[in-house]
């Protein structure tokens, strides 16, 4: 097989497919209208919305949720309305904020983070 016959071949397949997913759905939909139909595919098919996952499986699942007591570098930075290099230069000479290295990232807890702003806080003197 060339080049050329082998993508006709994988559109067909896809062709195939979907052809396969719109008779799957229609008859899906048409039995749910059924209520013959519909009682029966009850116990295996509880309601619409697992109907929808099983025949829309999602492409990539969901990211897990950021972890809000971690900071980034980046995060700070932007926090702090500086730039990543200063606080890269306190961490090399060991002024600044106290931070952790886990899988070769800096992360900087939030609690640190906010007692350095609390310690950093300058009243005026009345």
């Amino acid at each position: 097989m060339n080049r050329r016959e082998k993508e006709v071949e994988a559109r067909r397949k896809a062709i195939f497919q979907e052809n396969k997913l719109f008779a799957f759905r229609l008859n899906m939909e048409q039995a749910l209208r059924n209520p013959d139909y519909k009682e029966k595919l009850k116990h295996l098919l509880p309601d619409k919305q697992t109907i929808d996952a099983i025949a829309n499986p999602p492409k990539h699942p969901p990211p897990p949720p950021p972890a809000t007591d971690l900071l980034t570098e980046e995060m700070l930075a932007a926090r702090w309305h500086c730039s990543s290099s200063r606080l890269q230069y306190w961490r090399s000479h060991g002024i600044g904020i106290a931070y952790a290295k886990i899988v070769g990232r800096v992360l900087y807890r939030l609690e640190d983070v906010i007692e350095f702003e609390k310690n950093s806080l300058i009243r005026p003197k009345r």
